[in-house]
């Protein structure tokens, strides 16, 4: 039967027969299936089959609208959840793109894009005086970047419960309150 807890996710398979479909059994960390197709016309017949759906408690997927509307009609009753590499990678997003509007030059540096977009605890101690030098020239960036950080750092925590996550909830939500101000 299918798994209480199913990850999804698509991977190039092959130029000739496309991507494939990932279905994983996130509770004992298993390959649970893998089919050709990462559309619903693709996937339909495997899905309407698939023995247990209904007993289906949370999808982990990316945030692509195709597999959102796959885990909906064919896993009704799961609360879906984004993936951490995807959540991670749409921080990373939407900090570059806050970046882009202060320093429209500073983007154009590759080695700074790069240090920009690595997790703060990669960085050299050179590499991150480097870092604190230039943004200490854009405080609004610099403070960004350290919410960043902390957000990436709460999304990489694999050992955060759900009893653990309510508890740091309240900071990370006074954090961003705080960058409204």
């Amino acid at each position: 039967p299918c798994p209480r807890v199913l990850g999804i996710d698509e991977h190039f398979f092959t130029r000739k027969q496309g991507y494939a479909t990932t279905f994983v059994d996130l509770k004992n960390h298993k390959v649970f299936d893998v089919k050709l197709g990462r559309s619903e016309s693709s996937l339909r017949r495997y899905l309407r089959a698939l023995e247990g759906r209904d007993k289906v408690q949370v999808v982990v997927m990316d945030m692509s609208e195709t597999y959102r509307r796959i885990a909906k009609r064919y896993f009704p009753e799961a609360t879906i959840v984004a993936d951490r590499f995807h959540v991670v990678r749409l921080i990373n997003q939407h900090f570059l793109k806050v970046w882009q509007q202060y320093d429209p030059e500073g983007r154009k540096n590759r080695g700074l894009i790069s240090l920009m977009r690595r997790h703060q605890w990669h960085l050299s101690d050179e590499q991150h005086a480097n870092l604190m030098v230039y943004l200490a020239e854009y405080p609004v960036l610099q403070t960004l970047y350290v919410v960043k950080q902390k957000l990436i750092r709460l999304m990489l925590l694999k050992t955060l419960t759900a009893q653990r996550a309510k508890k740091k909830l309240p900071r990370y939500v006074k954090l961003l309150e705080q960058l409204q101000d």
